[in-house]
């Protein structure tokens, strides 16, 4: 018995996990022998997109483009490992643009929901990761098509979608076209660590057919009520997803903030990153913490161009002992004087861009 076959199978796993970014050799790994087989499987599928190939999908994804009563798709069930199970790793963008490869256009968004229908409700999957950009997703398909997800939302809302996302950690969104998805995930996924969510604006790179659809962080309301349920929550963060907006946006702002900190659960959140040009006035940073019951080891502002000395004092003065680091970029309008007041009670990080 080789040594190879006699290294633990957790080893194996911490060694694997290195080659993740070198693919080729991962895939090398599989020839050497079962026990290497079995336990680089697992990571090659955790996102079922490392393993395309190169004119597109893998084998085992092309297959469940084929009707249900195909059957190809049986084979599925006979192979030697369970492919399916072992996908943890949902990116909506990712297989659009892959699914996008090897059919044309109008086939693609069937193909992709005959996909989704499959991991989620038949091929017995349970996700940790799942992005669900649409806005995304269709950006990469074409850029001014403004697709239906109807089929999504059902397909989200059948009984068997609860076991995949049950153990769900790690959720990607965009703001737009996921009011009716949110509530059918938020009651199947009680166990999220990590909220992501991309914001798409009128000022953005999509034709301009998408106008229509401007948005900011008040497009976001939505969403506030349902973060009460998500008691594990260690990461929230808000970016763009295309080009930042340019108009002034400073009493809706004000009021989402406001609103976010009054959903927040009771919890310790180790990072809330807004890394979006969020123009709060002092008054709204004291009423944020005056109304939370949350409590934060940080807050970073990546885009804070509008914050004063007088920001910075309110976060100094009103944090209360609940948040332990502050990280503020781009805040031009900041005194060194300032600065050293406010760090006198909490420790800030400043970055001028």
């Amino acid at each position: 018995m080789s040594l190879a076959s006699t290294l633990p199978e957790l080893c194996l796993e911490e060694i694997f996990e290195c080659l993740l970014a070198n693919k080729s050799s991962l895939v090398s790994s599989l020839l050497v022998n079962r026990h290497w087989c079995t336990t680089a499987l697992r990571l090659l599928w955790r996102n079922p997109l490392l393993v395309q190939t190169k004119k597109g999908l893998s084998r085992q994804l092309y297959i469940l483009c084929f009707p249900a009563d195909h059957p190809l798709r049986a084979q599925l069930y006979k192979t030697t490992f369970p492919y399916m199970m072992m996908i943890k790793s949902l990116d909506l963008p990712l297989l659009y643009e892959t699914v996008g490869i090897e059919f044309n256009f109008p086939e693609t968004f069937m193909v992709i929901t005959a996909i989704l229908e499959h991991l989620l409700i038949d091929g017995g999957t349970v996700l940790f990761d799942m992005n669900l950009d649409f806005i995304a997703a269709s950006k990469r398909l074409v850029r001014s098509y403004w697709h239906s997800t109807s089929p999504y939302f059902r397909i989200f809302n059948h009984p068997e979608v609860s076991n995949a996302l049950s153990t769900l950690r790690r959720l990607t969104i965009s703001n737009l076209r996921v009011d009716k998805i949110i509530p059918l995930i938020a009651k199947t996924s009680p166990n999220i660590t990590e909220l992501h969510i991309h914001l798409y604006t009128e000022y953005s790179e999509f034709s301009p057919f998408w106008s229509g659809f401007a948005c900011t962080l008040s497009s976001l309301n939505f969403l506030l009520p349902y973060l009460q349920g998500w008691r594990k929550l260690s990461i929230l963060s808000f970016a763009y997803g295309d080009v930042p907006p340019t108009r002034e946006t400073r009493i809706r702002e004000d009021h989402f903030f406001v609103e976010l900190g009054k959903n927040l659960p009771p919890i310790t959140i180790r990072n809330l990153i807004f890394d979006v040009y969020f123009d709060v006035t002092p008054n709204s940073i004291k009423q944020f913490f005056s109304v939370t019951q949350a409590s934060f080891q940080k807050i970073s502002f990546l885009k804070a161009t509008q914050f004063s000395d007088e920001h910075l004092n309110a976060i100094a003065l009103d944090s209360c002992g609940k948040l332990l680091e502050f990280d503020l970029s781009g805040a031009n309008h900041v005194t060194t004087e300032g600065l050293i007041k406010a760090r006198k009670s909490i420790p800030i990080n400043l970055t001028s861009k």
